[in-house]
């Protein structure tokens, strides 16, 4: 098992407030140490340890909270992976307020991809977020500069029930924008779903992932024979998480992404090993029996290329293991 994506966690802070993050002011009551030598020194075991051979990691994800409020740390940990991966993607998660000219330029002399969150229409963003007029203009001029300076970009989006309502003309909007793809994240936790006076998870889940299915139907591609090449381990499960990647923590921990995201690890090779074991937890002990639907399970996210409405493999929406083996969605 060849991890792809690494991901460093600069930090648990963020200069917004959005109503359904847990990094938001309202829900991160307890900010995470943050010990930035070590989570470097943390960096540099996993890239070297002999249980990661050369095929892994060929992508590294730099997100927060809002990791540019740290941009020279960003910078020492950007510099660090290139000495040991240095054909590698490199991608930072933002909000994009803090981007400036500097960070552009730096983004476009290293190669680096941005991950912007943004959720809709100006209406409809300022009515979860803390967002200024004034922040909302510098994001969408800063959508521009990235363009004119051949900085890619994603989007990264959440689901809620009034993008759902107006599900065409937020898309629309978001694509007119011009991001390399667009992603989409669900409310999953109660928590998130009250704020949003969301009665029923279960119906939530079901209208906003169809929706996303709808607007990328090959989405559903041949989920038979990827679900085999999960069970005989041909293929890590990427689409729900459980192996998708490795997260070096602000306190300079390990931990794995999505449903197993609460267990940490001192070690590299401490985690690998419950990585297998999440693995075979998974897909290979009665999952018809185990695993009764993966969306709780978390992974909740499709990547979808807008350009020409294909399927990005790295990240999956899934709603049932049946549905996702019989293809009935």
């Amino acid at each position: 098992m060849n991890p792809k994506l690494l991901f460093v966690q600069i930090t648990t802070e963020c200069n917004m407030d959005c109503a359904y993050c847990p990094f938001s002011y309202r829900n991160n009551k307890i900010l995470a140490n943050k010990n930035f030598d070590k989570q470097m020194r943390s960096m540099v075991n996993v890239l070297t340890s002999r249980v990661f051979n050369g095929g892994s990691f060929n992508k590294l994800i730099i997100y927060g909270g809002e990791p540019l409020l740290y941009f020279e740390q960003v910078r020492r940990i950007v510099d660090e992976y290139k000495k040991h991966r240095n054909n590698s993607d490199v991608t930072f998660c933002t909000n994009g307020i803090k981007v400036n000219s500097e960070i552009i330029s730096y983004c476009r002399d290293n190669n680096i991809s941005l991950t912007v969150n943004l959720d809709g229409k100006p209406g409809l963003i300022r009515s979860i977020k803390t967002l200024s007029k004034e922040e909302w203009s510098h994001i969408t001029n800063t959508l521009l500069l990235f363009r004119k300076n051949n900085v890619y970009f994603d989007f990264s989006t959440t689901i809620t029930p009034a993008f759902i309502e107006d599900f065409k003309n937020q898309i629309n909007f978001l694509e007119s924008l011009l991001p390399r793809s667009i992603g989409f994240n669900f409310l999953r936790d109660r928590k998130a779903q009250r704020i949003f006076n969301i009665q029923d998870g279960k119906t939530y889940l079901a209208d906003a992932m169809s929706l996303v299915f709808k607007y990328n139907s090959i989405l559903n591609y041949n989920r038979n024979k990827k679900m085999k090449s999960f069970k005989e381990k041909a293929q890590i499960p990427d689409c729900i998480c459980t192996g998708l990647g490795i997260t070096i923590t602000p306190d300079g921990n390990y931990t794995t992404c999505g449903i197993f995201s609460g267990q940490k690890y001192t070690t590299p090779e401490a985690l690998l090993e419950q990585m297998h074991e999440n693995h075979n937890r998974l897909f290979l002990r009665e999952p018809e029996n185990s695993v009764k639907n993966l969306a709780t399970f978390g992974g909740g996210c499709a990547k979808l290329l807008v350009n020409d409405n294909r399927n990005f493999a790295e990240q999956n929406a899934i709603i049932s293991f049946n549905e996702f083996v019989h293809e009935k969605i």
